[in-house]
């Protein structure tokens, strides 16, 4: 591999714009109910289990997210997992991790510290060994349509203020691959990933899913004014945890690209019903907006319809106007049984 298409390959590392490591205030710790030695720490969303009396209330300390790692003399990787089964989300470690100098005051809550530590998240590097050179068309097209990235609301608890008392919904968040597909103003057929515009000539589950569901045609039939984004599941697709016995897609997401807006619940609904694509399961309609974090994590629990496995969460969004102002209005709960499988799973 020559060192332009090595380049490449390098770039396909996306790096995460979530703090994965931020500083951040201890809002309780509590006995553990089945351990002497540790007790929980609860700092936004998240819980910790720590050793006893590791950690007090009102302190000022270094939280790392589950899913990240970093480098300090030998790679660390955080995990979700239960400790006498209590769940345990992410790696808290005192500010003097930072030095033995270091001023509490020094240090605002919230301030990232991802670049500082080296704090790393490779999203979807399974895409890497699947991509040819010649498949390396084009980046994802975000002068179009924003990438697929809900907030998790443990790390962003503040965004249930903006959603209190409004009309919401809430749907099944699939364990899956995330795509998207549209006609640019040069009237050609994009095919997208997460993170990348693909080559129309590949044999991958984004092309399969578009010949299968006639995306492009029903583009074209709409007035090649839509964006579809979806969600991809099925054998071979992660665990296939919805045990799909063929490959199918969960329409979550449309953008008219001639209003340049995001679609309502409502006009997802019918417009999915025009084209014949299935939209993403919905779960719960709502007039009024009332959640606390603690009541949508116990929500997320539950396994995929027909499966023993535990589903990955929810996604909540306004009934309208989920977009305001370039801010989404909407977030995943994560559920901690998935959390917790997968962490296992990468330990094994």
């Amino acid at each position: 591999m020559d060192d332009e298409i090595s380049d490449k390959f390098e770039q396909l590392k996306v790096k995460t714009t979530r703090k994965l490591a931020s500083v951040q205030i201890i809002s309780s710790v509590s006995r553990h109910p089945k351990s002497t030695i540790h007790s929980i720490v609860k700092l936004l969303g998240w819980q910790v289990v720590t050793k006893k009396d590791e950690f007090k209330q009102g302190q000022k300390v270094i939280y790392f997210e589950a899913d990240s790692e970093f480098l300090k003399d030998q790679v660390f990787k955080i995990k979700t997992t239960r400790v006498s089964g209590e769940a345990s989300e992410g790696l808290i470690l005192p500010l003097s991790f930072l030095g033995k100098d270091v001023c509490e005051d020094d240090f605002e809550e919230g301030r990232d510290l991802t670049i500082i530590l080296n704090v790393d998240k490779y999203e979807d590097d399974s895409e890497i060994p699947q991509i040819k050179p010649q498949n390396l068309k084009a980046y994802f097209p975000t002068e179009l349509i924003e990438k697929t990235d809900e907030p998790r609301v443990q790390a962003a608890p503040e965004i249930l203020g903006k959603l209190k008392g409004k009309p919401y919904y809430a749907t099944l968040k699939y364990d899956g691959m995330s795509s998207t597909y549209l006609i640019d103003s040069n009237n050609e057929f994009q095919i997208c990933s997460r993170h990348l515009r693909r080559s129309t000539d590949e044999t991958v589950p984004y092309n399969s899913a578009a010949n299968k569901y006639k995306i492009h045609e029903k583009l074209i039939e709409t007035g090649s004014k839509y964006a579809i984004q979806a969600e991809l599941y099925g054998p071979g697709i992660q665990e296939n945890s919805l045990d799909a016995k063929e490959l199918k897609m969960a329409v979550f997401t449309i953008k008219d690209l001639k209003e340049n807006r995001y679609l309502d619940m409502q006009e997802i609904i019918d417009v999915c019903k025009i084209m014949d694509l299935p939209m993403v399961e919905i779960i719960e309609i709502g007039d009024s907006f009332n959640y606390s974090v603690e009541e949508l994590k116990k929500l997320s629990k539950g396994n995929y319809p027909g499966t023993e496995n535990p589903r990955e969460g929810l996604v909540f969004r306004l009934q309208k106007d989920w977009r305001q102002n370039g801010d989404r209005l909407s977030f995943k709960i994560i559920s901690t049984d998935y959390l917790i499988k997968i962490g296992e799973k990468s330990l094994e």
